[in-house]
Parts: structure tokens; C-alpha cells; sequence
């Protein structure tokens, strides 16, 4: 029997759920004839996740993009939530839900415009899929660049200059549709991370397992992005043009701030962390009444994706910030909360052999840089548990002996 995102991800379902040949007509028509009740409920939800997202225009604007982006991801994650958990907890497909949501929005824009040129590279660079491998960036044009180091650096220049590890990147050209904002894709993995430098200005620093969708240039009267993941941003100050992350719940509108923004697609909760300046939360497709939430530095807003209800409260930022320095703080937080995060530094996984471990509180602070080994140690010497390595970047967390 397949899963919904198995239907989402097959290129013949997509091009028979909106432009169907003969030939696929028949094909998809007998499956569904032949299928149980089941599997028929699974076939009919597939269609309408992308039934939903079916537009009738030929061309389709950045910002347009971005909410797809983010509707899809939202629909992918209430469908699934359970089957989305089990693929992010294991080591051998752990991006593939996200891999699944940029395919299907790809495949959407290729399908619903007549099969054009531009549209279908922006389809190519969705489709690309997040692995163990090397930083990735995807710019607009199809072009795949390997960011080959374990902590990388892209930058653009208002010239129109990419540098990317201190390497000059011919400039890729104006996109041939000048009025629209051309989308990129920057893709950090697990065990990696990221430094990229916005053409306005705004510096961005990416955790691990994280995707930021972006433009080359900003145009019009917002800079809008895209985050699937954890990023800390420093905006630059332009009290003309909002700054907006977008995430599969909410959006965080700034001026020019300093926060952080963790909204990982596997997480039930997103963390905006706020460390000067002023933001703005609002929910995805909130009411006309519903009320925006504003940060305070030094406040975090807590969001839950299952009933849609957001915290806040008054925290030591450094906690939440310090990753990006290569220092992981926390106080009076359960295991299961710091290993998740070491899991996805140093790409390892870890699995508890009695649950009642993954609660076990501890206050610290962790040098990311220092040997994995080192690190694991110390974990284990400060919540009195033993780490016993099972098989290659795969540990246990055991009851001390």
C-alpha cells in the first residue's frame, strides 16, 4: 500500500491529476479500480492535497511561490504528521518528507504553466532532493553549486557578484522575467552548516538540516523568504521594505532585527527568539481579527503546530543563539531536547533503550567544535547515563550501570 506522499512524489500521478494523456487516463483509471477502499482514500487524498494548489495562471509571482511553499509543506505535515515523524527519526530518509513537498510544489508550476521554459527550471531546482552529502546551492537558473566545506559562506553583491567560499561566481544574468524576484534555493544538511550574506544586506546563519528559499534580488515593496529549519538573521534596516521569513505556519515580519527562528518541519513547536529590535508573528491565513503577536528582545514566542497556540515568555537568548557560534547552551532542558540537536551538528542519530531517559534534565554548555567523541562523553558524564555507540553514527542512550 502507498502513502499519500508516494502518490505526491510520482511525476505520472501529478501529470494525470492535471494533465492527463490517453495513455495515463487509462492507467491511473484501472489502478484506482483495482485498489481497496483504502488505498482509494489514500489516492483521493493525494489529489486533493494538490488539487488545492491549482491555479489557472500562466505565471505565477515570488510571493505566490513562497505561500505555496509553505501551504504545501503545512498540508503535508497535517496529512502525515505521524509518517512525516518516522521518516525525519530515521537515518537512511530523514529529508525525504522535505524532499517530497519541494518535489510536489515543483511539479504544480511545471504542470499548471503549459510546460514553459522558466517554469520548468524552477521545477528542476524544487526536485532537488536534501542529503547527507555536501551544502547545495540551486540558484534560479538550474544552476547546482557544492558548497564543499562543513561550514560554508555565499554572498551576493548589489553588482550582481556571487562569492561563494571566497570563489567569485560569474553572475548567472538578469531572470528573463525582470518584474519577477528569481528563487534560490540554499540546502545545508545534517553536519553542516551555513553563512549567507543577502543582497540587501541581511546576514543569515543556517543550521543544520535546513533549507532557505530566497532571491537573487529583492524587488518590489517586501523581501520575502522562505525557512525550513532553524536560521539566525540579522536584517538590515529598511523601513520601506518589510522583511519576511515564511514558514509552513506562521511569518515573521521585521524592519531590521536580530532573532532567531527555528521551524523544523519534524518539530511540533516554532521558536522565534528575539535579540534586539522588534518582530512581528502572525499565523498563515489568519482572520481578519485574529491578533498579531510582537517580540520584545530577550522574549521567545512559542508556537504549536498542533492546536495553533503561541507562548511567551522571557528567556536567556543565548541559549537559544549560541549554535551559531559553535556553543550549545541549555538550563534545565530534557535529553531528548539537546541530543536532537547534536543529532543534526554531527549527523548522528541516538535512540534511548527505556524512554523515561529521553526527560532526564540537565543544564550545561557544549563546544560544538570539539571531537564528537569529546562531546558524547561529556553528555553522558552530565546526565549520569551511558552513550554506547551501536553501529557507524548511531548511539544508544543507556541507564548507567
Amino acid at each position: 500500500m502507498k502513502r499519500i506522499s508516494q502518490y505526491i512524489d510520482d511525476e505520472s500521478f501529478i501529470q494525470w491529476v492535471f494533465s492527463p494523456s490517453d495513455e495515463l487516463e487509462k492507467q491511473w483509471s484501472d489502478y484506482y479500480e483495482g485498489a481497496n477502499n483504502r488505498e482509494r482514500k489514500n489516492i483521493d487524498e493525494a489529489k486533493s492535497v494538490l488539487l488545492q494548489f491549482k491555479s489557472k495562471r500562466k505565471e505565477i509571482t515570488a510571493e505566490e511561490k513562497l505561500d505555496l511553499f509553505s501551504a504545501v509543506l503545512h498540508k503535508i505535515e497535517r496529512r502525515e504528521k505521524s509518517r512525516v515523524l518516522r521518516l525525519f527519526h530515521s537515518h537512511v530518509v530523514r529529508y525525504a518528507a522535505i524532499a517530497i513537498v519541494f518535489f510536489a510544489l515543483g511539479a504544480i508550476l511545471f504542470y499548471q504553466s503549459d510546460n514553459q521554459p522558466e517554469n520548468f527550471l524552477f521545477a528542476e531546482e524544487l526536485n532537488e532532493t536534501v542529503s547527507d552529502g555536501d551544502a547545495k546551492l540551486i540558484r534560479y537558473t538550474g544552476e547546482s553549486i557544492d558548497l564543499e566545506k562543513d561550514k560554508s559562506t555565499v554572498a551576493y553583491s548589489n553588482d550582481g557578484l556571487l562569492v561563494v567560499n571566497q570563489d567569485t561566481i560569474k553572475s548567472a544574468g538578469a531572470p528573463k522575467a525582470p518584474q519577477q524576484e528569481a528563487l534560490n534555493q540554499l540546502i545545508i544538511p545534517y553536519g553542516k552548516n551555513s553563512e549567507i550574506l543577502l543582497a540587501d544586506g541581511t546576514k543569515v546563519y543556517l543550521n543544520a538540516g535546513t533549507r532557505l528559499v530566497y532571491p537573487e534580488h529583492f524587488t518590489g515593496s517586501k523581501r520575502q523568504v522562505f525557512l525550513s529549519g532553524e536560521a539566525f538573521f540579522e536584517v538590515s534596516h529598511d523601513p520601506d521594505h518589510p522583511f519576511i521569513v515564511k514558514t509552513s505556519d506562521l511569518s515573521v515580519e521585521v524592519l531590521g532585527t536580530h532573532f532567531n527562528l527555528s521551524a523544523y518541519p519534524s518539530d511540533n513547536i516554532i521558536e522565534t527568539v528575539l535579540t534586539e529590535g522588534k518582530v512581528v508573528l502572525q499565523k498563515n491565513k489568519s482572520g481578519l481579527f485574529e491578533k498579531k503577536i510582537e517580540l520584545v528582545p530577550n522574549q521567545l514566542a512559542s508556537f504549536d503546530k498542533r492546536t495553533s497556540e503561541s507562548t511567551l515568555q522571557f528567556v536567556d537568548v543565548e541559549n537559544y543563539v549560541s549554535w551559531k557560534d559553535q556553543i550549545l547552551k541549555f538550563e534545565s532542558s530534557n535529553l531528548f531536547h539537546v541530543l536532537s540537536k547534536v543529532e543534526r551538528y554531527y549527523n548522528i542519530r541516538f535512540s534511548y533503550s527505556d524512554l523515561v531517559l529521553k526527560d532526564i534534565v540537565i543544564s550545561g554548555k557544549l563546544e560544538l567544535q570539539e571531537s564528537q567523541d569529546e562531546l558524547i562523553a561529556r553528555i553522558s558524564r552530565t546526565a549520569s547515563v551511558d552513550i554506547v555507540k551501536t553501529e557507524e553514527n548511531r548511539y544508544e542512550i543507556r541507564n548507567k550501570e
